[in-house]
């Protein structure tokens, strides 16, 4: 039987609480759950001095791992292989970085657990961190979200397979985005379906929103966030733009990235004829602003989870396209709605330096889908009817009875 006291949560994420989809997730988590009682503690990566501005727990029950792996610079190990800041790739690290890396957050997770004595460890990534949490504490209940690009890195590592596996095998319950990434999680982790629960994943519907009073631009606006890479399809979405009609459109990207990806984006982006800008990394009120100006929103990833930059932008007023993924696949059966246009996801015949197969047809959906959507206007019907079932109040109650369920 539970006491009276407030339940205590230690959240675990191996890289910064910002910048990422699963960032964005865990600051909803934190919010959301500080609201309704609950007592957080965070463990998370950091690295430069950066410190996090978090609410929903407090600086003292933060313990933020400065990440160093051998005498690389470029500290946190990303669980995608292009980060939004300086980052390692997991399939790069020799078996001495991997054990630094491990004892790094082994040490912190011992340091957190002494401090805030959790009733819950809740982990984001069913990656190595998480697959080491029970082997440390395995009296205490773990549950572990999965953002999708844990799945990635366990198709790319196979080195890496049947340590995560074994480990992960051991958690007490696991979030899917969707019904399809349940079934994924399923067949590569040789897991049972009942050890799974469908969270999926939210918008901040506070920042986005419709605003009809916004004017829009008198060139239509076709608007990108997210990382700057190829795994993103970036280099493809400015092909696309570059080969529709000059000052039919102008296209704003948003979002950082590192290494030579990030410079063949921003090349590329500088080349375009009907006029590109180039916005970084901006807040998530400037991103809102910004999406309520724009027609047009266009993600053109080849790999994600429940994309929740397609909610947002779908808050907005935005038509969307977007590859038929399973993340927005799942936003589409739910919402049934003419703005989000899904797009065929292209054959890529090299995971490591994402290279496709069928480039120029890839190209060709996206300025295709690009042109049919300029010829609309946004409309007051331009937003779904119903985005409630993607509010982080209803992803959060789906959150709190796994956590609740194995408490009891």
């Amino acid at each position: 039987m539970r006491t009276k006291r407030p339940i205590r949560i230690l959240h675990v994420i191996s890289q910064r609480p910002d910048s990422t989809g699963s960032g964005i997730y865990l600051q909803a988590i934190l919010r959301q759950s500080a609201r309704r009682g609950y007592d957080n503690a965070l463990v998370a990566a950091i690295q430069d001095g950066w410190r996090p501005a978090l609410s929903g727990v407090k600086v003292e029950n933060c313990h933020l791992v400065e990440c160093t792996v051998g005498s690389c610079p470029e500290t946190i190990v990303g669980m995608s292989d292009v980060m939004p800041y300086p980052s390692r790739r997991f399939r790069d690290l020799d078996p001495e970085a991997l054990r630094q890396y491990l004892e790094m957050f082994a040490a912190s997770l011992s340091s957190a657990v002494s401090a805030h004595q959790p009733d819950i460890i809740h982990s984001h990534h069913l990656w190595l961190l998480s697959s080491i949490i029970k082997k440390h504490f395995p009296d205490i209940p773990l549950v572990t979200s999965c953002h999708g690009s844990d799945l990635r890195q366990f198709r790319l590592c196979t080195h890496l397979r049947d340590r995560v596996r074994e480990g992960c095998s051991r958690i007490d319950r696991i979030l899917a985005l969707s019904a399809e990434q349940k079934e994924e999680i399923m067949a590569r982790y040789q897991l049972p379906g009942n050890k799974i629960d469908i969270a999926g994943a939210g918008y901040d519907t506070d920042i986005f929103h419709r605003d009809d009073s916004s004017a829009e631009p008198e060139t239509p606006a076709i608007l990108y966030a997210g990382k700057l890479s190829r795994a993103k399809g970036v280099p493809w979405l400015l092909r696309a733009v570059g080969d529709i009609e000059r000052h039919r459109c102008h296209l704003h990207l948003v979002g950082g990235g590192s290494g030579a990806e990030f410079e063949e984006c921003t090349a590329a982006a500088a080349e375009l004829t009907s006029g590109c800008s180039l916005h970084g990394m901006i807040s998530q009120h400037e991103l809102s602003s910004l999406m309520r100006r724009s027609s047009i929103f266009v993600l053109p990833s080849l790999h994600e989870g429940l994309p929740l930059v397609v909610l947002e932008a779908l808050a907005c007023g935005c038509t969307v396209i977007a590859t038929d993924l399973p993340g927005t696949r799942e936003i589409q059966k739910q919402l049934n709605t003419r703005q989000l246009l899904l797009i065929k996801k292209p054959t890529v015949v090299d995971t490591v330096a994402t290279r496709l197969a069928d480039e120029n047809h890839f190209v060709a959906s996206l300025r295709s889908s690009i042109e049919q959507a300029l010829d609309r206007q946004k409309s007051a019907d331009s937003r779904p009817s119903d985005l409630s079932p993607f509010s982080w109040e209803s992803v959060f109650s789906r959150v709190e009875k796994t956590w609740l369920k194995i408490l009891d």
